[in-house]
């Protein structure tokens, strides 16, 4: 629905009116001037129930931490990400601390191999080897405005978190590349 909302106020001129009931939300937009003609109004369902403790599945005891240029990152998974397929959807990300270097490598057998050298801004912790899914991190990525991404690891079968400025985060399983 938030998604829905956002593509109406887009251009919208005048007022939005919210209205909650116990189960209900109602946005009420003004067409250009006031514009009766012009009005929209979405509805959606509040979602029942407590909300599950989401802190949980943050990871919290991360111990590697990289520093990215986000366009950077963004472009050189969207490459890597052109040589996968539904067998071997992820893309490889190995981390060197004594270069501050990631290497971003994928495979696809009829189509051939991607291997993708990307500089690092900071990077504190062991080398280590992850897969994950490019998509995923190509979507956090997307939202992301700030060009310093931050991301956390433990180990390769572990969750890693996507930060960027204090109000991001993104979680983001593993992929076995095996």
């Amino acid at each position: 629905a938030l998604v829905q909302l956002q593509k109406l106020l887009s251009g919208a001129e005048g007022n939005v009116d919210v209205a909650i009931t116990e189960n209900q939300i109602f946005f009420n937009i003004a067409g250009p001037g006031d514009n009766a003609d012009g009005r929209a109004v979405l509805s959606s369902n509040l979602v029942e129930g407590a909300f599950p403790p989401y802190e949980d599945v943050i990871p919290k005891d991360n111990d590697k931490t990289v520093h990215f240029d986000r366009d950077v990152l963004f472009s050189a998974v969207r490459r890597a990400a052109l040589l996968t397929n539904e067998e071997s959807r992820g893309v490889r990300l190995a981390f060197t601390a004594s270069d501050k270097r990631l290497d971003i490598s994928s495979r696809a057998p009829e189509m051939g191999e991607a291997n993708i050298q990307v500089d690092l801004r900071e990077y504190k912790g062991e080398d280590i080897e992850i897969g994950f899914n490019p998509g995923f991190i190509t979507d956090a990525l997307k939202v992301i405005t700030d060009p310093d991404v931050i991301m956390e690891l433990k180990k390769d079968n572990k969750p890693g978190l996507i930060r960027s400025g204090n109000d991001f985060m993104y979680v983001v399983m593993p992929v076995n590349l095996q």
